[in-house]
């Protein structure tokens, strides 16, 4: 899918500043949605078509009421999204969606309502976040890791969501930021303590709870009240009174006179760790009794079950904990502070590393103080990056060094002004030839890092989210050794 011009660009200079942000917010929702149907390999060509049909013309509803533009003037157009479901590749989908993504950013950075600019493309990230929070559960059944939920729910990440609670809080219904805020911190507290297996079921809750926060931020009726002490939310029998909401705020003052960017405050008290909505926390195991005796019963088939058997192996087990835990402490020192496996999920880097590829990283202290233009990297996820799903840690290749002037002329990477030498860089074709680099002339900051991926065509990479600092990066790789479900060694 391209960004077509369809239509006429709508009008938005009369629309009321609480309707437009409830737009936005809609706006990336839906978008956070259309990238996580294209990913979800359960759908086929025909279970896609009309559900990416349906969300396209949505989001052009939305798109042409923000009266967002291109930067050519022509109107930001969803036209062609229902054939999105008949790419041949679920990566150049996604692509297409991308740069549906960059165009939205842009129509906003450059909305005619100046005020207003910044409060819009807040909106807009926030709905992507929250749209997030309850796709992990999608993406936690579909990989078989309930553990997706803790880098979701993580308090860093939710303190940049309270960010721009507290920028749009003055166009939201009364305690509909403070609710949502307080929401997102019990969850988050719950998921801190819950067991896989609660995560696992904790999927149909978190998205009951997501419809909430979105009627909450559409401000859709009942969504909620705020009169004295009445309760603020109701769902699945858990409510949440405008006493609890308040304290998440008590730093903010109410009304339009809140300072945009102010932070909303965590609840002066951590929610209990509780299981939210209907998630049933499951308790331990309860060993079996005797009638007789009120006991466990006794299995023979076990050692220390007889006289005399218990010290021996008492002795055997220590002395088997004590060689697992000289191991692990061996292990832990090693993928700390020397090298660190890691394998491939994505054909970003490809050819040069491949899905499934397993590769070592040097970690040794110092390494992020010799990296140098073509090093390969791993290194940690940038806050700009929102793209699904959340994966912690990213493998690029350095092409910008702090200080450099970075752009790019077609495919050609310019440094300093001149065409940057790529012999690392093989022939690039299908889905990885890029024509156009689309780098905006830049230049890189003190201790930062601009990265490419090899396949140019499908990487999201420093082009969308910026530089990588030099404290994120974890070392470079060094060696390939693992190709194809067999041993196979490529250093660099």
């Amino acid at each position: 899918m391209t960004v077509k011009q369809a239509g006429a660009v709508g009008s938005s200079s009369n629309e009321a500043p609480a309707s437009l942000l409830s737009v936005a917010v809609g706006c990336g929702w839906q978008l956070a949605e259309l990238a996580s149907l294209l990913a979800d390999p359960r759908l086929g060509v025909a279970g896609r078509r009309p559900l990416a049909d349906n969300l396209g013309r949505t989001l052009g509803h939305r798109i042409a009421t923000l009266g967002l533009a291109r930067q050519d003037g022509g109107p930001i157009s969803t036209a062609g999204l229902g054939s999105i479901g008949d790419d041949t590749t679920t990566a150049s989908a996604l692509r297409s969606v991308l740069a549906l993504h960059a165009a939205v950013l842009e129509g906003l950075d450059r909305h005619s309502a100046v005020h207003l600019r910044v409060e819009l493309r807040t909106a807009y990230e926030l709905g992507r976040a929250l749209a997030q929070c309850s796709l992990v559960s999608v993406h936690a059944e579909q990989s078989g890791q309930p553990s997706l939920y803790r880098r979701v729910f993580d308090p860093p990440r939710l303190a940049v969501v309270g960010e721009w609670l507290a920028t749009i809080r003055p166009w939201l219904a009364p305690e509909a930021a403070e609710t949502v805020l307080y929401s997102l911190h019990s969850w988050s507290a719950w998921v801190s303590s819950a067991t896989d297996a609660e995560l696992a079921n904790a999927g149909p809750a978190l998205r009951r709870q997501a419809r909430i926060w979105r009627d909450l931020l559409l401000g859709r009726p009942g969504a909620a009240t705020s009169s004295g002490d009445s309760t603020v939310r109701v769902s699945g029998g858990a409510a949440t009174t405008s006493g609890q909401a308040s304290e998440a705020a008590t730093s903010l003052t109410r009304g339009p006179a809140v300072e945009a960017g102010a932070g909303l405050a965590e609840p002066k008290s951590p929610p209990p760790a509780r299981s939210p909505e209907a998630v049933t926390v499951l308790a331990p195991p309860v060993a079996e009794t005797t009638p007789e005796t009120g006991k466990a019963p006794v299995d023979p088939a076990k050692p220390d079950a007889f006289p005399g058997a218990r010290s021996r192996w008492a002795s055997r087990i220590l002395s088997w904990v004590l060689v697992l835990v000289l191991a692990a402490v061996i292990t832990v020192a090693l993928r700390a502070f020397v090298v660190q496996p890691f394998s491939i999920p994505s054909g970003s880097m490809s050819p040069t590393l491949q899905v499934g590829d397993r590769i070592l990283v040097d970690k040794l202290p110092g390494v992020s103080n010799s990296i140098h233009t073509g090093d390969i990297i791993v290194f940690r996820r940038v806050a700009a990056d929102t793209s699904e799903p959340p994966t912690p840690d990213l493998v690029k290749r350095v092409i910008g060094l702090p200080g450099q002037f970075i752009s790019s002329r077609g495919n050609t990477v310019l440094i300093d002004g001149r065409p940057l030498a790529q012999p690392w860089l093989p022939a690039l074709a299908g889905e990885c030839r890029e024509l156009q680099l689309g780098i905006r002339p830049e230049r890189i900051p003190a201790n930062h890092f601009f990265v490419l991926g090899d396949c140019r065509g499908i990487s999201y990479d420093s082009r969308y989210w910026g530089t990588v600092p030099r404290s994120h990066i974890i070392g470079k790789v060094f060696l390939v050794i693992w190709r194809h479900n067999h041993p196979w060694f490529h250093g660099f």
